[in-house]
């Protein structure tokens, strides 16, 4: 038997006698939207190839504002429903003072994976 359906914060949770279900996938369709992110998805949360250096040059504060945007929502979707990006966001966090455009690549290769 389901209980009534409840939406909260941006999360849809359905529940049942025995389990309670987490649906994030307006708010990340949302996200998807706001980033342009292209529907290719892809298996895994980073790139192989990736490693995490920091950005040698100092990057504009428009594109940090924007790769904060970025960070910030796979922050809001790991700690809500999605634990499994948890090294992927963290590591892209660590970069938030000063990001490169490769940084900001692997952000939507995350995206992507969800």
């Amino acid at each position: 038997m389901y209980l009534p359906n409840e939406v909260c914060a941006n999360k849809l949770i359905l529940r049942s006698e025995l389990m309670i279900f987490i649906d994030q996938c307006e708010y990340l369709e949302k996200v998807l939207a706001r980033f342009n992110v292209a529907t290719n998805p892809t298996h895994t949360p980073l790139p192989s190839e990736f490693s995490f250096k920091p950005n040698e040059k100092q990057c504009d504060s428009k594109f940090r504002q924007k790769y904060q945007q970025l960070v910030g929502s796979l922050i809001y979707l790991m700690i809500s429903s999605r634990s499994d990006i948890g090294f992927a966001v963290i590591k892209l966090a660590q970069q938030m003072a000063n990001s490169s455009n490769n940084h900001y690549r692997v952000g939507l290769h995350l995206c992507r994976y969800l």
